[in-house]
């Protein structure tokens, strides 16, 4: 799915939403003349991406997918696999260690190092109350409870693992898969939007995206309906999911 063909999803769901009466109108995208919904609907020419309205549309997309992603299933999400060849750990006396994460991280998805017993699903920050508790040798992450933090430094991102035993020598990833970075040009009509992630959350998305350009224009009602029609979709999603794997 195209930027362009997206873009038109999101005008007609904001059109849908919109009630009769409402003192609000849509855009023809011929004449820019904005039409009062009680005088009906405007049909959209998904083609046309230089009219007023677009630059709203397109300012919330990558807002709304972020959010989209931090509540979706890692299932619906394309992970990347770190290079095991370039991402060399750094280990500190104490078994714990770094490594510095790739320009294009959002999120960790799953860590391990070798000597785990398991690997990590997800990180915790530094304002995590058990960020602190790394820093206890009694308290700390080890081989059967590891513990991943991602940490903001001048040089980048890093992944701080804990931990090691003191005496391993070797501090050798066995595998890690991170979310990367929204990647599309939305300013490309003609880009994919659907890279990162899997196309059955698509009306999951148009939603939230036309939940925010309904918030910019003060629409709380149609805000808070448009969100709740995306969570709606979600969990139709998750319950499939659930189905299939039973």
């Amino acid at each position: 799915m195209t930027i362009r063909e997206f873009i038109y999803k999101v005008k007609v769901k904001l059109q849908e939403l919109t009630p009769y009466g409402s003192g609000l109108g849509v855009l023809d995208p011929d004449t820019s003349r904005i039409t009062p919904l009680t005088e009906g609907l405007v049909v959209l020419d998904p083609k046309r991406l230089d009219k007023p309205g677009e630059t709203y549309i397109k300012e919330c997309i990558e807002e709304a997918f972020m959010y989209l992603r931090n509540i979706s299933p890692a299932d619906l999400l394309t992970a990347v696999e770190m290079d095991r060849m370039s991402t060399v750990a750094i280990p500190n006396q104490d078994g714990s260690g770094h490594i510095f994460l790739p320009d294009d991280f959002y999120s960790l998805k799953i860590f391990k190092m070798i000597g785990w017993e398991r690997p990590v699903t997800g990180s915790i920050s530094m304002d995590n109350p058990k960020y602190t508790e790394q820093f206890n040798p009694y308290l700390r992450g080890g081989v059967s409870t590891p513990v991943c933090a991602v940490v903001k430094t001048d040089k980048g991102m890093k992944l701080e693992y804990y931990s090691l035993p003191k005496n391993f020598k070797r501090h050798e990833i066995e595998y890690g898969y991170y979310f990367p970075k929204l990647k599309i040009d939305i300013h490309d009509p003609d880009a994919s939007i659907f890279d990162n992630m899997d196309e059955r959350l698509l009306y999951v998305l148009v939603y939230l995206t036309a939940a925010r350009v309904q918030f910019i224009y003060e629409q709380s009602d149609l805000y808070e309906k448009s969100k709740q029609l995306a969570l709606e979709d979600l969990q139709i999603i998750k319950a499939a999911m659930n189905n299939e794997r039973t």
